[in-house]
């Protein structure tokens, strides 16, 4: 986190939200791309035959055929990806100053005296509020792109 910080301070964006999106956006993003790359290359090369058979673009191939296909991996990706920035502590801690700008993750540290106990009913509370909105996310995405097969053609 050292360099990181200091990179945060040489451009200039310490207590800035900007900044604490670069730096997760940069944490997540090749782990994104390496997991939608698999749900990409699974896609039938027959499929994308047939469209090209039909004079299909490659564009039109990748927005008709392919994304289509690859729908509960953008799904999985979103709900991964949402629950990494949701619950991340360090990045936000760190590099925001304002109490104003701290997310929920951080505010939630405050919830300790200066002797270090906890306010257990204030952090049940706060948790179980702060939890609801992934696992609402969840539940959506498991109902619309829960436990099916996907495809048609064997290999």
């Amino acid at each position: 986190m050292v360099p990181t910080f200091l990179l945060m301070v040489k451009l200039g964006l310490i207590d800035s939200q900007f900044g604490v999106i670069l730096v997760l956006s940069g944490g997540i993003l090749p782990t994104v791309i390496f997991i939608l790359k698999d749900f990409m290359d699974s896609t039938p090369k027959s499929y994308e035959e047939s469209a090209r058979l039909y004079g299909a673009k490659p564009l039109r191939i990748l927005w008709d055929v392919v994304i289509p296909l690859a729908r509960p991996g953008l799904a999985t990706i979103a709900v991964w990806a949402v629950v990494q920035v949701w619950g991340n502590f360090l990045v936000p801690y760190i590099l925001l100053r304002s109490p104003s700008k701290s997310p929920a993750a951080v505010v939630m540290y405050t919830f300790y005296t200066e002797g270090g106990q906890p306010n257990l009913a204030l952090i049940s509370a706060f948790s179980l509020l702060f939890s609801i909105p992934v696992v609402a996310m969840y539940f959506f995405v498991n109902r619309r792109y829960g436990f099916r097969f996907h495809g048609g053609i064997k290999s």
